[in-house]
């Protein structure tokens, strides 16, 4: 059995070994780099390190080879290894104490949000059964797809499961909303558009269209994860939704897993389930898209404050003027 004593060491040394980094890369969230001493005790206590990370490093190259972590549910992972982790408990009385501070001073009653780790799932559960209810109504997505397991568990995760989606109905204080995997479509400030908009003059449409922009990869295990779970019943919630292209490639196969499977996934259902996008920040007024959104019943939110801040120099330095038609055209979408 490990002493406290060794397992502080253990965590400073690799913490000291470890840069962190903001890139913009995946919505420029955070990245973990690891050098060669810290590779060696990680591998000690994460065997399969290697596989994890190459699974998931969506746009990096041997990523696990090199050290590199992108993904928040592996740096979840690595910190549940390296650390002692909060009991369901401690956790909840964390989750009050935030939800006290920050949500119910601005009235907020109800919120959706993903949760990535099993910790978070624990928690809100112990809560339920120990209080009856939570700080605030809770629409929970599951994005556990991404955590450190093997790649065919990773593709099979919700298919396996049976579709589990509830509405509020079910629990008004906490239900599951769908499934979802944060960056796995596209991503702010990267958004998939592709045809739809044109590359300015000056700039190499290349390193637009095949590198800046980030299109759904059907390689990767969390993203066949999210259509093998369409295709079972699940309901699509949170994932990112930020450039046209991104709806249409979502709508192109959906329709193969209804075509596929006329006499479950009928009109009637999807339209009932009303699937979700986060961000919609680069979603125009593209007529076979808008079209695509109503038949459907898709639920994609303008986020226009966003929309505002992060995509007008991405707009200025990549795109034609008619890249401004794109950020959020609340009006134009109403009409």
């Amino acid at each position: 059995m490990e002493t406290l004593k060794q397992f502080t060491s253990r965590a400073l040394v690799i913490l000291f070994a470890t840069v962190v980094l903001c890139v913009p890369a995946q919505a420029a969230h955070r990245v973990l780099l690891f050098n060669n001493f810290a590779m060696d005790k990680i591998l000690e206590m994460w065997p399969d390190y290697v596989e994890s990370v190459n699974n998931q490093a969506r746009g990096m190259e041997n990523a696990g080879e090199r050290g590199a972590i992108n993904q928040a549910p592996l740096r979840s992972h690595l910190n549940q290894l390296l650390r002692e982790q909060p009991t369901p408990e401690q956790y909840g009385d964390g989750f009050k104490k935030l939800i006290a501070e920050n949500f119910h001073p601005a009235g907020r009653t109800t919120f959706g949000s993903r949760v990535n780790t099993s910790a978070q799932v624990s928690a809100y559960h112990y809560l339920l059964r120990k209080d009856k209810k939570l700080p605030i109504r809770h629409a929970m997505a599951l994005d556990l797809a991404r955590q450190a397991i093997p790649e065919a568990a990773a593709a099979g995760f919700y298919e396996h499961r049976g579709a589990l989606w509830e509405t509020i109905e079910y629990n008004p204080w906490l239900w599951l909303s769908g499934m979802t995997s944060e960056g796995d479509w596209d991503a702010p400030n990267r958004g998939c558009m592709q045809g739809d908009l044109a590359v300015k003059p000056g700039v190499e449409v290349r390193q637009v269209k095949e590198v800046l922009e980030i299109c759904p990869d059907f390689n990767a295990p969390s993203v066949q994860a999210l259509m093998r779970g369409v295709r079972s019943g699940w309901r699509w919630v949170g994932v990112h939704g930020v450039g046209t292209h991104a709806i249409r490639i979502f709508v192109q196969k959906l329709e193969e897993h209804m075509a596929a499977r006329p006499k479950f996934l009928t009109m009637d259902f999807v339209r009932e389930a009303r699937y979700g996008f986060a961000h919609g920040t680069m979603i125009g007024p593209v007529p076979d898209v808008v079209e695509a959104m109503k038949k459907y019943n898709l639920y994609i939110p303008i986020d226009a404050a966003r929309s505002l801040s992060i995509e007008p120099d991405n707009c200025r330095q990549n795109y034609v003027e008619a890249c401004f038609n794109f950020l959020a055209p609340v009006k134009t979408m109403l009409d």
